[in-house]
């Protein structure tokens, strides 16, 4: 047990990660198709959902974000802010963000969806704040890039609080296919977790870009931890995975192939003012 003072402001660490909780309860859904899904959100912090988007919306989202998307890799894309790039070539990793304003028309649904809100809403007490919605490429890699690499490759949290994202298959994504793999039950407060997440807390954690004090090295994890399970995230087109990245995950290697998805990411509305 941590009894007292683990270093400076770990009272107020405490303190303000219990707040955020107690401020913001998980509700119940509203779709009663939901309540399955749901009762899976709050226990494994994950949940799947095979095949959910229809052939026609898929392609759609695929004849609009395939060529850009090529285009970011190659180097080519023009006429696109610059903070809506995201563009890592030596680790295979490439998204362009904010497609919900440059492809209005194709990509604003997935935000709008009833079924997706009602359980991003549900899970984050009606006080859910649409953040940003991107779409990534992942290609075959030509080594690492150092601190990019680490953050995706290794088991990492996103936030030490609650947050969602959704994602979305635009093609198969299989083991090969640099799937997301997500550790059941990780997204909890838990004293296991405290000393990563009070590091972030106090922002320690990155003033070493190669050594994210978030992060979890997987042996060692998974030899320590016998009360969670990894699932590995893949599926046919169409797929939807809701997750609280606040949970323990982190990205594959591409074996095969590509891998093209979109997602969007939500957090409280007022969740800065405890950063």
């Amino acid at each position: 047990m941590y009894d007292g003072v683990f270093g400076p402001k770990w009272e107020d660490f405490r303190r303000t990660l219990t707040r955020h909780f107690a401020d913001y309860p998980i509700l119940p859904a509203k779709l009663p198709r939901n309540q399955d899904a749901m009762e899976a959100l709050v226990r494994d912090g994950i949940v799947v959902l095979p095949s959910y988007l229809e052939p026609t919306t898929v392609t759609k989202l695929k004849e609009a974000l395939t060529i850009p998307a090529l285009a970011l890799q190659a180097g080519m894309l023009k006429d696109v802010p610059e903070q809506s790039v995201d563009r890592h070539v030596a680790h295979g990793m490439c998204r362009l963000y904010d497609i919900d304003v440059i492809f209005k028309d194709a990509c604003a649904f997935f935000k709008e969806d009833p079924v997706i809100l009602d359980l991003v809403q549900a899970y984050s007490s009606n006080q859910a704040h649409h953040c940003r919605m991107a779409v990534e490429l992942r290609t075959a890699s030509d080594g690492m890039d150092g601190y990019t690499s680490i953050n995706n490759y290794m088991p990492h949290f996103d936030s030490l609080y609650r947050e969602v994202k959704v994602f979305g298959f635009l093609e198969d994504v299989t083991v090969d296919n640099a799937p997301m793999v997500y550790w059941t039950g990780t997204h909890k407060d838990a004293e296991w977790r405290w000393i990563p997440d009070y590091l972030r807390f106090n922002g320690l954690e990155r003033q070493n870009a190669d050594r994210n004090f978030s992060q979890y090295r997987v042996n060692e994890f998974e030899r320590t931890r016998n009360d969670f399970n990894r699932v590995t995230c893949t599926g046919p087109a169409g797929t939807v995975v809701i997750a609280d990245t606040r949970g323990l995950h982190r990205g594959s290697m591409l074996a095969k192939g590509h891998r093209l998805q979109i997602f969007s990411q939500y957090r409280m509305i007022d969740v800065c003012e405890y950063s």
